[in-house]
């Protein structure tokens, strides 16, 4: 069998050198490589704490983010969330994984969002789940997306069963609705 001509100088003695530079290349490689990977891993972590889906399965939103007329005190305000239509007890699901920051189970009558919990879910994010007839999670307790946190209700200052959703990033109310992927 013919040998294959050879198109580049080889020289022997050089070898060595030549293993140095492509072993030096190899390394370098496998440095931006380990990078990559440790992006890519904290990247999917971080995602599993963003709010990304509806919290109540197949609700629509009745009451949108933004300036509204109160239905309470008949003026012009901003809504910080949206409102999702829910039958009273309705499964309310977390919109991603985080820590129960807070629960309230007590509530006045016609005042504020009644039962509540808020979730920590790092990277600056927060959600707050109102109105709630039931809650089903305590303060440090670790949850994963859809995960049921309690029951939809009318408790607090509402018009009937549902659940009242907001999001927050580093301390700003955000539209719910940018949020939401299915």
């Amino acid at each position: 069998m013919a040998s294959m001509p050879v198109d580049y100088d080889y020289r022997p003695d050089q070898m060595s050198s030549y293993l140095d530079v492509l072993e030096a290349r190899l390394n370098r490689a496998s440095a931006v490589q380990e990078v990559i990977e440790d992006k890519f891993l904290q990247t999917r972590k971080q995602i599993k704490h963003i709010p990304s889906i509806k919290p109540v399965l197949g609700a629509r939103v009745t009451d949108k983010f933004g300036i509204r007329n109160d239905p309470f005190v008949e003026r012009v305000k901003h809504h910080n969330g949206i409102d999702l239509s829910a039958r009273y007890g309705t499964k309310i699901y977390a919109a991603a994984a985080g820590t129960v920051e807070f629960t309230r189970k007590r509530y006045r009558l016609n005042k504020g969002y009644g039962r509540v919990v808020i979730i920590n879910h790092g990277y600056g994010y927060k959600t707050l789940y109102g109105h709630l007839s039931k809650i089903s999670v305590k303060p440090g307790q670790r949850v994963e997306r859809w995960q049921s946190i309690g029951l939809s209700g009318d408790t607090g200052r509402a018009t009937g069963p549902h659940l009242h959703y907001e999001v927050w990033l580093n301390g700003r109310p955000q539209n719910p609705e940018d949020f939401i992927l299915d």
